[in-house]
């Protein structure tokens, strides 16, 4: 998507999506997977590009720690939009760095655990875009307000995931 980052061996070598061009025709294409890896490094030219090849399956973990006491219904029925959420009305999740600094003892405000959303990439994208966590290393994903019911619709499972304390 325009804006997102995009990953190369070499740090001074990173560069964001400036636009994106949609071609339909008919084609040969080829889906290439190594084993089960299907994020990889290409050459274009003389650069090292990351790509990933997405396929129909191809789900994502999105991580988030509920405030405390909502976390079993989260668990049993997903996000809950008649919560009070952050100011714009948007419900976060992130990278696991991100739900486990939420839900370490320090921060108090979280459960002591975070919830594991599985979620199918394209449907993702449908909803919110990725993009880097402002209080650290990692991303997070903001569900407006008027999309957490098709992000629940969209999720494929929900798991718990206790910390170590």
């Amino acid at each position: 998507m325009v804006g997102d980052a995009l990953e190369a061996p070499h740090p001074t070598r990173d560069g964001r999506v400036t636009s994106v061009v949609r071609y339909d025709a008919t084609a040969r294409v080829h889906n290439l997977t190594v084993g089960s890896v299907h994020t990889y490094y290409v050459v274009v030219g003389d650069v090292q590009v990351l790509v990933h090849n997405c396929g129909g399956d191809d789900l994502v973990d999105l991580y988030r720690a509920p405030q405390r006491g909502d976390g079993p219904d989260e668990l049993a029925n997903g996000l809950n939009p008649s919560r009070p959420v952050d100011g714009d009305g948007s419900a976060y999740l992130g990278t696991e760095d991100v739900a486990q600094e939420y839900a370490a003892h320090r921060v108090g405000t979280h459960e002591d655990g975070y919830i594991r959303f599985k979620v199918n990439r394209r449907d993702l994208a449908a909803i919110t875009p990725r993009r880097k966590y402002q209080g650290g290393p990692g991303s997070e994903w903001a569900i407006p307000h008027s999309k957490i019911a098709e992000f629940n619709s969209k999720t494929v499972s929900r798991e718990r995931i206790d910390m170590p304390w």
